[in-house]
């Protein structure tokens, strides 16, 4: 399995996701029952989805503080990140609940938030790809 320097850029945006999603997850875990009347979405989604948002957490705080991860750990955050969109969406436009337009800004602010922090997972996995390549070529 290959590694991935975590640049500087790279370990912003792992801190910048893991504190948005403590932030979020927080909101949803400590007020799933508070949340349900204003978000239309049930607490016995919300306070799960928000418990899974502190492993979340805790993988990318670990993935900021190494010089290196394996590759395969951006790539799954990544994938985390698309399929909470994805989720997000399903939730929004699926017959199983009514969501508020309150819950509605919520999910579409979760779908936004969450493909950005992908996309900039997917830049910071190109450059530590980049730094890679050019220290490989200053050592040879």
């Amino acid at each position: 399995m290959s590694n991935v320097s975590v640049s500087t850029f790279l370990q912003r945006v792992l801190l910048a996701d893991g504190a948005i999603s403590l932030a979020s997850g927080l909101l949803m875990a400590l007020g799933g029952s508070w949340l349900e009347g204003l978000l239309g979405l049930p607490a016995w989604l919300l306070v799960p989805a928000g418990l899974s948002l502190f492993v979340y957490t805790a993988a990318a705080f670990w993935m900021a503080r190494r010089a290196s991860v394996p590759r395969l750990a951006v790539w799954v955050l990544i994938a985390i990140n698309v399929a909470w969109a994805v989720d997000c969406v399903a939730i929004a436009a699926g017959p199983w609940f009514a969501p508020t337009g309150l819950g509605q800004a919520f999910l579409a602010a979760h779908v936004i938030t969450v493909l950005v922090f992908a996309e900039l997972q997917f830049m910071g996995l190109r450059r530590g790809d980049g730094a890679a390549r050019t220290g490989q070529r200053q050592l040879a």
